[in-house]
């Protein structure tokens, strides 16, 4: 990037950061001291339909100042949604439009392409008594991780682990820990070969 458009888009960075400090600070708020994430919620919805880079830009403060880790350099594209405050996202993260992630950890480069639903585990929900309505059930979130350099295919829907490095195809279901270095295709997503030994 040239010097110039660097230090304009440090500038245009600088000045949403201000912007957006309010409703990060109150989010914030909200989380540490009432326990609510209804703000943190609100906002971020809020926040997802800005378009464009400034709106780009935007969702990279918000998340920098409400959520448990999250880099500015992260780029967070139109429609794209953080759920949960714990979350951590890594350096130079990319996600696409359209994708949610869950109680997640993203390492660092990682790219999760347009409409991914990283979900916060296997079992969220309890269908196990079938007198209680489905939203009615009992939830339970469970970190998942998303090693560094990972590239998450278009519709995919991750719900365990995927090691460093790995490719998970387009319309891949993960429910299953995946391995390092891999290409994972299908659903249930599983490794077909190294991910050295060929394009994807």
């Amino acid at each position: 990037m040239r010097p110039c458009r660097r230090w304009i888009r440090g500038a245009v960075l600088g000045l949403l950061y201000v912007l957006v400090l309010p409703w990060g600070l109150a989010a914030r708020l909200c989380l540490r001291l009432a326990g609510s994430v209804a703000l943190f919620d609100l906002c971020a919805q809020a926040f997802a339909l800005l378009p464009g880079l400034p709106g780009c830009l935007a969702r990279s403060c918000y998340y920098k100042q409400t959520m448990r880790a999250s880099h500015l350099d992260a780029r967070f594209q139109f429609g794209s949604l953080v759920s949960k405050a714990d979350a951590r996202i890594g350096r130079g993260v990319y996600v696409g439009l359209w994708s949610s992630i869950g109680l997640a950890d993203v390492g660092d480069g990682a790219v999760i392409a347009n409409r991914v639903g990283v979900l916060s585990g296997r079992h969220q929900h309890d269908f196990g008594d079938p007198s209680r309505p489905p939203m009615g059930s009992p939830s339970t979130f469970t970190r998942i991780s998303i090693g560094g350099n990972c590239f998450i295919g278009d519709n995919a829907v991750v719900m365990a682990d995927v090691g460093r490095g790995t490719i998970v195809g387009a319309g891949a279901v993960v429910v299953r820990p995946l391995p390092e270095e891999v290409l994972a295709v299908g659903s249930p997503a599983r490794a077909v070969r190294a991910r050295a030994s060929g394009q994807a």
